[in-house]
């Protein structure tokens, strides 16, 4: 995460404490689907029409750039990255 995307978190974000998790605040951002426990079975929503979309496509757009930039080099994060893939 570079200044644009973590100033612009600490913008959005009014006081972090208010999430449980970090995958809490990823499905409030929109990275990942809203998780519902019933019974002890976790079962995942969808992500939903109120997530923050300017931060979503920032990060999804800085991941992309990152993985592209990585993708080519031999080592470290470029062998991870091609194994996700």
């Amino acid at each position: 995460i570079g200044p644009v995307i973590a100033t612009a978190l600490v913008a959005a974000v009014d006081d972090a404490r208010h999430f449980r998790s970090g995958r809490d605040l990823a499905a409030w951002i929109g990275l990942v689907p809203r998780q519902y426990t019933t019974g002890g079975k976790p079962k995942l929503g969808g992500i939903g029409r109120r997530a923050n979309h300017y931060l979503r496509r920032q990060m999804v757009h800085g991941a992309r750039a990152v993985a592209s930039h990585q993708r080519h080099r031999a080592g470290g994060r470029g062998d991870w990255i091609r194994a996700l893939e």
